[in-house]
């Protein structure tokens, strides 16, 4: 029930005259720092595309759990920690990664991520085309990233 609502919701959305660099509807006080963001709904990315704007591969993570994903990444954009999550859609990447990421950001203290032994902490994170990217400090560094896939 939960993702047909969600869908509904998305379509809503789609549909209305909105900036294209939405961030993600925030339910608490508008003084919180905002954390993530919405952009290019309607394009396909590979990680080759964010290998040639200047993310750093770093290793392939274990994806078997993550539904509708193609692969996980680990690796640096601007010497901070990113990952890069390819979806086969925009819609499943918001459906399936959004409420990880919010789940993520929410926690604020540094977490074990997937990387086996490493502490990550991700602060915000955005979600472009069928992508979902999470970025260790704020979401400047996600807004970077994702300006420079317009290029």
């Amino acid at each position: 029930m939960y993702k047909v609502l969600l869908i509904i919701f998305i379509f809503i959305i789609s549909c209305s005259p909105q900036d294209k660099d939405m961030p993600i509807p925030e339910t608490q006080d508008s003084n919180q720092i905002e954390t993530s963001m919405i952009a290019m709904e309607d394009k396909i990315f590979t990680i080759e595309d964010f290998i040639k704007i200047g993310w750093k591969k770093n290793k392939l993570l274990d994806n078997s759990q993550f539904v509708n994903t193609d692969s996980v990444w680990y690796g640096f954009f601007k010497k901070r920690d990113v990952e890069i999550w390819i979806y086969n859609s925009h819609v499943n990447a918001l459906i399936d990664g959004a409420p990880y990421a919010e789940k993520t950001v929410s926690k604020r203290q540094v977490q074990f991520g997937q990387t086996k032994g490493t502490q990550i902490r991700y602060n915000s994170y955005a979600i472009a085309g069928n992508a979902m990217i999470l970025c260790e400090n704020n979401l400047d560094e996600c807004k970077d990233l994702v300006s420079q896939l317009k290029q």
